[in-house]
């Protein structure tokens, strides 16, 4: 029988799962998530698709026992609601997300970063369970979710491990959607790898088209030379970043996932995990890809929904 919902909410995409008790998948829901005009828009989305996957096995969202949320932040906990949608086109505001689900299943609803959840996801795959581990996205943006000692860091607001947002460039020349400058997501994530390509174009011979640039182009052409410059430099800063990421958790496992990555495993994740111990004044972790694939924050929030009437 249906008991728990849970929801991944992040910059592009949605992903939303119905579960029996033990927490096994019995019907799921993805969609695109709304770019604008407005947070409301984004939470009706997640709304109709708790009641999509619902009504595929035949039960109401008030028969659900808990919802969990792993969403894009930054969050307002107390308010239950991303602050800001930093990486979705449009100025979409606030995103409410406990409130409205809470109405609709009648039950408690929980709510963690994307990356936590995925991090909790993750974990819950690995047997015996690491006492410290990171969950890393690279994907629209970049976030950071870390398991230290065995508990689940969450921080003021949920917000703990904010990592896309460290300085890798001290030079501050690129913009981050969350409006700081020289921020490592500003450069290395999906959204803006175009961005960061057109910065290095000057002196830089290209046969491709920079105003209609994708991070596709980027990874499909390797041999065009301002791709190889900008890969070269995103390498570069992947690996500050992951390096100032394991100074400040101190992990056994790094799990990547996010659709940069999980899709350029080897120019990516390979290329992060080489060049890291350049950095690193600690023992280096085990770097790896997601073993969940781009499902790690689903299974979390399925996780924290079962963890919100089984603490």
């Amino acid at each position: 029988m249906a008991e728990y919902v849970g929801i991944d909410l992040g910059a592009t995409h949605c992903r939303i799962a119905v579960t029996d008790t033990e927490g096994s998948i019995l019907a799921r829901d993805d969609r695109p998530t709304p770019q604008g005009p407005t947070g409301a828009d984004i939470t009706e989305a997640i709304l109709d698709g708790v009641r999509t996957v619902c009504a595929n096995v035949g039960v109401t969202p008030a028969d659900l026992a808990a919802a969990g949320i792993g969403s894009i932040g930054p969050l307002d906990w107390e308010a239950g609601a991303v602050t800001m949608g930093v990486n979705i086109e449009g100025d979409v505001g606030q995103i409410p997300l406990r409130t409205p689900v809470a109405d609709l299943i009648d039950g408690p609803v929980a709510l963690r970063n994307d990356a936590v959840a995925g991090a909790i996801g993750e974990r819950a795959t690995l047997t015996p369970k690491p006492e410290h581990l990171v969950y890393i996205t690279v994907s629209t943006g970049i976030g950071v979710g870390a398991i230290v000692d065995g508990h689940v860091l969450s921080g003021r607001d949920g917000n703990a491990g904010e990592m896309g947002h460290v300085v890798v460039d001290l030079e501050e020349r690129l913009s981050c959607g969350c409006g700081g400058a020289g921020h490592w997501e500003a450069y290395c994530s999906g959204r803006n790898l175009p961005r960061f390509a057109r910065l290095l174009a000057t002196g830089t011979d290209t046969e491709l088209a920079l105003d209609a640039l994708t991070a596709a182009d980027l990874f499909d052409n390797p041999a065009d030379p301002l791709v190889d410059r900008t890969l070269e430099e995103m390498t570069r800063y992947n690996a500050i970043g992951l390096a100032a990421t394991v100074h400040a958790f101190a992990p056994e496992v790094v799990s990547i996932g996010g659709t940069v990555a999980l899709e350029n495993t080897e120019r990516v994740i390979d290329a992060m995990r080489d060049r890291v111990t350049d950095h690193l004044a600690v023992e280096a972790p085990t770097v790896r890809p997601a073993n969940l694939g781009a499902d790690s924050v689903l299974h979390g929030a399925i996780q924290i929904a079962r963890t919100a009437t089984n603490p």
